[in-house]
């Protein structure tokens, strides 16, 4: 079966093998000094401990996102904790833009911080905060004690009113407040 006869990328199931091959290779000569983003294919836990097994120290769910929703999280991280405490790894989440995207009310951002446990650190993006309609310093307060880093980024708009990124103090990010 042909898996590129239409225009645009593949993203979802059909990576998940190839994915992982990909990333097996990558950890034995670099063994945790290289963060490895293990992606595609990833709907549940087995996907995911499948990317961490090869060696992946991060995994990134997005077709899962778009088709699932917020949901898939809670159902992936409840699937992983036992498996990453036993190892000693801690669960993590960084933000973009789309998790303020609204689902039943509320930014997905905010269904996300009441489904996982206190145990699952936040990594607030303060541009992707921002690029989303958010408010970065509102939401580094919500996620008080479970953020060990922020992710600085500022963001500029051009004359043609498009958001970019910028250095840190180059942009209109209220810095002092943050």
């Amino acid at each position: 079966q042909k898996l590129y006869a239409e225009t645009g990328g593949l993203s979802g199931r059909p990576l998940r093998a190839g994915s992982t091959d990909i990333v097996l290779p990558l950890f034995p000569p670099t063994p945790g000094k290289l963060p490895i983003i293990g992606v595609g294919g990833i709907f549940n836990a087995d996907a995911a401990w499948e990317k961490i097994s090869a060696g992946a120290s991060l995994v990134q769910v997005y077709t899962g996102m778009v088709y699932e929703g917020p949901g898939i999280a809670k159902k992936i991280v409840t699937g992983l904790r036992g498996k990453l405490a036993a190892g000693g790894v801690q669960l993590g989440y960084h933000n973009h833009s789309h998790e303020l995207s609204h689902y039943d009310g509320q930014p997905a951002l905010q269904i996300l911080l009441d489904t996982f446990t206190r145990d699952v650190w936040m990594e607030i993006d303060t541009y992707w905060i921002q690029h989303g309609g958010g408010d970065p310093i509102a939401w580094i307060d919500k996620v008080g004690g479970r953020i060990p880093c922020v992710h600085l980024k500022d963001m500029a708009i051009t004359l043609q009113r498009e958001q970019r990124m910028a250095e840190v103090g180059e942009g209109i990010l209220n810095w002092p407040g943050i």
